[in-house]
């Protein structure tokens, strides 16, 4: 479940793979305004975008649907008499982004506007798209286990960070990629990679109890 960021709406997952969006009505009430029923597996996530009314599901059929929900979200389409008896049912997305080889577990929007969406995966990589085109930016490798969780840095708008079933949290930078992910505690100097085209992006591999050790402060 995540409200939207300007309030008045509502998406819900469900575990049969439906999505449904609520908006808020007269009197406190939640009217079904939006159903999707494309995916195939449970929801494992899902988002708003922080701007414009694009929301992210991901699920356990390894897909990510994109869907734009600005005619429906529009204040004609809420304002009172407006707003349809029934909800928009559904099984196209506006996008469909298909990249990964198991469940999709987590997804995060760019907070710089850009449109640009994360996804982590069972299959133990991120990936980062362009949403509204559906195009695969970047593929990030260096886990040893199934992901978790993506996010992006609130610093850094090229900066990614995940955690993963291998105990690391790796930060990675979109802007450099052809770098191996060094190791935090040593404060070594990365060595330059033999292959630099079979590499990953740059990354910190960092322990969880170094992570929070450092930043919790």
């Amino acid at each position: 479940m995540h409200f939207h960021p300007e309030g008045g709406a509502v998406a819900v997952g469900n575990s049969d793979g439906s999505v449904e969006v609520f908006v808020l009505g007269q009197h406190a009430t939640l009217l079904h305004a939006y159903r999707f029923t494309g995916h195939k597996g449970l929801i494992n996530r899902i988002r708003w975008s922080p701007v414009g009314h694009w929301l992210a599901s991901a699920s356990d059929d390894s897909t990510v649907a994109v869907h734009d929900l600005t005619r429906i979200l529009s204040e004609e389409s809420l304002s009172v008499g407006a707003l349809p008896v029934t909800p928009t049912i559904t099984t196209t997305a506006h996008q469909l982004l298909k990249g990964h080889q198991r469940g999709v577990t987590s997804v995060a929007w760019s907070p710089d506007r850009s449109l640009r969406l994360a996804t982590a995966s069972l299959d133990g990589k991120i990936m980062v798209w362009d949403a509204a085109r559906a195009q695969l930016l970047h593929t990030l490798e260096g886990h040893l286990g199934r992901v978790f969780a993506v996010v992006w840095s609130c610093v850094e708008t090229d900066q990614l960070l995940s955690g993963s079933e291998d105990q690391t949290v790796r930060i990675w930078d979109l802007n450099i990629k052809t770098m191996k992910p060094a190791a935090a505690e040593s404060g070594a100097a990365p060595k330059k990679p033999e292959n630099s085209k079979k590499q990953p992006f740059r990354g910190k591999d960092l322990r969880f109890g170094y992570y929070f050790n450092k930043y919790s402060n």
